[in-house]
């Protein structure tokens, strides 16, 4: 099904590093956003909510 000179297969590795790249990026807007409601969780407990 698949060959070895198939265009998608040849295609697909410079995308899977795109998407490598985008995901590290989002792993670390990830973090970023839950960092900050980390934060706000400690200011509403510290207010007593």
């Amino acid at each position: 099904m698949s060959s070895p000179d198939c265009p998608r297969g040849g295609s697909r590795m410079p995308a899977w590093r795109l998407s490598a790249r985008e995901l590290a990026g989002v792993q670390a807007r990830r973090r970023r956003w839950l960092s900050a409601h980390e934060l706000d969780r400690e200011h509403t407990t510290v207010m007593g909510c």
